[in-house]
Order: structure tokens, then sequence, then C-alpha cells
């Protein structure tokens, strides 16, 4: 097993240690085909190397009538980075984050988050996780602030963080003065805003966006890619179009 190799590579590389501190002189006389310079640039790559929060391992979807969705995504993602997935209707993109999320089982496969199995801990996962659906996940009868304070009280949050959380983000997304409006007064960018704010919310460490800024125009979509920018967290981009990503300059991987 390659996961185990690579364990062994780097507990040898760690016990070699003792041979490798100082030893740059002896590594010289010795030239690049010592086995313990070999041990020392495995332990440099290991310890300078990310652990990926979200891992794929081979995810397949098969529905009943026997669509394939998704024929065997495997892939990591990093905190502090954007993982896009671009691609036409059709393509899986909703698919996937149904599976992250547990609205739908995988046919085969599994996700590792922080470790912990999406089919063993999924109740656990979902406890750090904010989701952007879609399609509106709205109540029409219900303000802005409402929503607001009924997602801060789900995630467990203080009324004063709820408070503050609530200020910064809508300030952010220029939806602060619709604070008292109700959410099927707001236009279709603004609904989309007041998703992503709840998704965000909590700072959850994974964050799942399926096409966040549809409906909106380009102001909105820039102030939406601002708003992403300062979120720390593990984040899954889907979009149709690249050039929903066209206004973001931070690191990403697509």
């Amino acid at each position: 097993d390659k996961k185990y190799e690579k364990i062994y590579d780097f507990v040898k590389a760690k016990v070699c240690c003792r041979f490798l501190s100082g030893a740059e002189d002896s590594l010289r006389l010795s030239g690049n085909n010592d086995p313990r310079k070999k041990d020392l640039d495995l332990f440099q790559q290991l310890k300078t190397r990310k652990i990926p929060t979200v891992q794929l391992d081979v995810l397949r979807k098969v529905y009943p009538n026997g669509v394939e969705a998704l024929k065997g995504l495997s892939m990591s993602m990093y905190e502090g980075e954007v993982t896009a997935l671009l691609g036409s209707n059709g393509a899986g993109k909703s698919t996937t984050i149904s599976i992250l999320t547990g609205r739908l089982k995988p046919t085969s496969g599994d996700a590792r988050i922080l470790g912990k199995s999406l089919l063993k801990d999924l109740s656990l996962i979902r406890r750090g996780m904010g989701v952007c659906t879609q399609h509106d996940s709205l109540w029409p009868l219900m303000t802005v602030k409402e929503h607001m304070v009924y997602f801060s009280y789900i995630k467990g949050l203080t009324a004063r963080v709820a408070v503050e959380e609530m200020r910064t983000t809508l300030s952010q997304l220029d939806i602060l003065h619709q604070t008292d409006t109700l959410s099927k007064n707001l236009s279709g960018g603004q609904r989309r805003k007041l998703n992503l704010s709840l998704a965000l919310l909590g700072s959850p460490y994974f964050i799942l966006l399926d096409e966040p800024s549809t409906g909106m125009d380009p102001k909105s979509r820039k102030d939406t890619w601002d708003f992403i920018k300062d979120a720390k967290s593990c984040l899954l981009y889907t979009s149709p179009s690249p050039r929903d990503l066209s206004t973001s300059r931070m690191p990403s991987s697509a």
C-alpha cells in the first residue's frame, strides 16, 4: 500500500535525522547518490506538504435510471484554497455537492473530511460544514435578519457573535440595508447573497458553494468573490462557466 510506504519512509527519515543533523559537509563528500540524501529530501518534502482537509476517494454515483453521474471522482482539497468544479448542466457538479452533504449516498467510494469518513461520521462532519445550494433555501415570509438569527441558533452561535457576523457579512455583500426586508421581496442576486452569507456563518471549516453567483450582475459577482477571499476555510465552488472565476485572483485549483 503506497500510503503505508510513505509513512514508513517518513519514520525512516525521522530516525535518520541523527545522521543528517549538521551533516551537510559529509553529504557533499558522499555525493547525490548517498541514501541519506534521499531520506533528507523526502523528509523536507513531507515536512512542508499540506495535509488535505477533504479527500474524495473514487466516488461513483449511478442513478436508478442507469445514468452514471460520477465515474470514480478522486481529488484533494486544502484549507485556504478554492477548488472549482466547472462543467455544463448534467456534468455531476450538484451530484458531488449532494453526496458531500449527505443528501445522496454514493454508489461506491468514500470521502474523508478532516479524517472523518463521510459514510460513518456524517452527523459529526455536518457540524462544521456550510452549504450554499444551487436553488435558494429561504423562507419567503422571513426577513434577512430572521434568517441570520435562525441559522445562528442552529449553528450554536451566541447572540453577540450572531449580531457581529450579521453586520460584517451583510455589509461586505452590500445588503445590510435590507436587514428587515422579507426574502420574497429581495432581488435574485440579493437572495443569492443571503444564501452565501448563511453558508459562511460561524466560519465552517468546509464550505460548499453550488453556483452561488447565478443571477448576479457583474458588480454583485465581484462583491461575492471579495467576500469569499476572506474565508480561510476549505472551499468547493461549482460553476457552469469559467467566466464566474475570471474576477478571482485567489489561490485556487480547478
